[in-house]
């Protein structure tokens, strides 16, 4: 599978699979929560209702005050007299805002005037001038029908009264005996489904009166489907947006590794000069940055070993040359030394002899001119022909090393030493100076 092919299947895994599964998660949560904000809207309106049924009662129990102190509504109760009592009851109806009135003693009912489908009455007993009661009086000021209209004019939605399941007024077509849900529900009028919330309350005469505000379908259906169409819409454009910094991604990644492609086949071909461009500071510029500087010092490095190439050809046409001319003790360690400055790329280095059995000492060759590096390698020198062991002498950011010649009694001989102001030696380039120091004190063994 080709690089773009894998980006792509990345692309998919990465981005298309989780957009599809939040588009599923965000119309899921719109659709409920656009249901939400309906439930909210039509609870609301149904409290509406519900405080506006509580308006009318105190209404009603003022109505219900002035006819319990009316004298004539009085004086008919105290004569038990049922037609005058009706009579002044209509009267009051025709002046005052009275839907219904009844009376009601002992179970028996003395009077009952108005619409029989009014709601929301209040209760009130009935007092004679002696202080005995004549019965309980309801007064209602609202009918079904009215009530629905006031309720639509304030909330806005249709509303549906029902006395003991018959349809007593509405403001939506609907049929006698449509069955009104208890809270929540579903009301099919004239063929379209409302979404309802209703509450019930107690009538004149003990019965059940429930009130139902509906709100159509259509408004959440609508609603639901605005803000899915919004989800869709923002997603389409993430999506566009994603593709299109995904192509740009993928064709400027490509570029970049064609690039890192084409200086590795360079690399690869010899040729140390190759570079990448780099541009910015991300991921692939420092790539690219460290790709350079592995390429400078694979460059410096090849320079070296050539460089380490020529010294070695030197070192040994040095040592043929010793041998042809069969050198003396001073050539042998003048060959040494120089083998072992070119070797590991000191900056200088000296063979010092001792001359005398009282630690006098002579340099028997030397290689370099450097004051400072020769004082720190005349330490290193001192130690080790008073120890008869290596000694290591810091000099900055550089070291000096002595390596004694130790003859077959163990005494120094000679020390060798060497010094680099740049950087300190390795153990490799010690190994190295301590196997030239070996066989130098062999061959000078052998010279004696």
């Amino acid at each position: 599978m080709s690089f773009r092919a894998k980006l792509g299947a990345f692309f998919a895994l990465v981005v298309v699979v989780p957009m599809l599964a939040t588009a599923f998660v965000l119309l899921r949560l719109v659709g409920d929560n656009e249901a939400g904000k309906a439930d909210a809207r039509l609870a609301s309106r149904e409290a509406v209702a519900v405080n506006l049924a509580g308006s009318v009662r105190r209404q009603a129990d003022r109505v219900a005050r002035r006819v319990a102190r009316d004298p004539l509504v009085l004086r008919a109760l105290e004569r038990d007299d049922r037609v005058a009592l009706a009579g002044r009851f209509r009267v009051l109806e025709r002046h005052q805002t009275i839907t219904r009135m009844r009376v009601v003693r002992r179970g028996a009912v003395l009077a009952d005037v108005g619409d029989r489908a009014a709601v929301f009455p209040t209760l009130r007993t009935l007092v004679t001038t002696g202080g005995v009661s004549r019965g309980t009086l309801s007064v209602s000021t609202v009918g079904a029908a009215a009530f629905a209209q006031r309720v639509r004019e304030i909330t806005g939605l249709d509303a549906i009264v029902a006395i003991n399941g018959r349809l007593a007024g509405a403001t939506v077509p609907v049929q006698n005996g449509v069955e009104l849900p208890g809270r929540r529900g579903t009301v099919v009028a004239n063929g379209r489904r409302l979404r309802a919330a209703s509450f019930d309350a107690t009538g004149i005469d003990g019965s059940n009166v429930r009130v139902t505000v509906v709100e159509p379908n259509r408004t959440l259906a609508v609603a639901q489907h605005r803000s899915r169409w919004l989800v869709v819409a923002l997603l389409l454009g993430f999506f566009a947006l994603a593709v299109t910094l995904g192509i740009v991604v993928s064709r400027s990644l490509g570029g970049q590794l064609q690039r890192f492609l084409h200086a590795a086949r360079q690399i690869g071909a010899g040729d140390f000069s190759a570079r990448v461009y780099t541009q910015g500071r991300d991921d692939l510029a420092q790539l690219g940055d460290e790709f350079n500087k592995m390429a400078s010092q694979l460059a410096a490095r090849v320079d070296e070993l050539r460089v380490e190439r020529e010294r070695l050809r030197d070192a040994l046409r040095r040592t043929g040359t010793a041998v042809a001319a069969n050198l003396d003790r001073d050539g042998l360690l003048d060959v040494v030394m120089t083998a072992a400055v070119d070797g590991v790329g000191a900056d200088a280095g000296r063979a010092t002899v001792r001359t005398s059995a009282d630690g006098e000492t002579r340099v028997a060759a030397r290689s370099g001119d450097d004051a400072w590096l020769d004082g720190a390698m005349q330490q290193a020198e001192q130690i080790a022909f008073q120890t008869g062991e290596p000694a290591e002498v810091a000099v900055g950011s550089g070291t000096a090393v002595a390596r004694p010649l130790a003859g077959r009694d163990g005494a120094p001989i000679a020390v060798l030493s060497i010094a680099r102001s740049r950087a300190t030696f390795s153990d490799d380039e010690r190994e190295l100076l301590e196997y030239l120091a070996v066989q130098a004190a062999a061959s000078i063994e052998n010279v004696l």
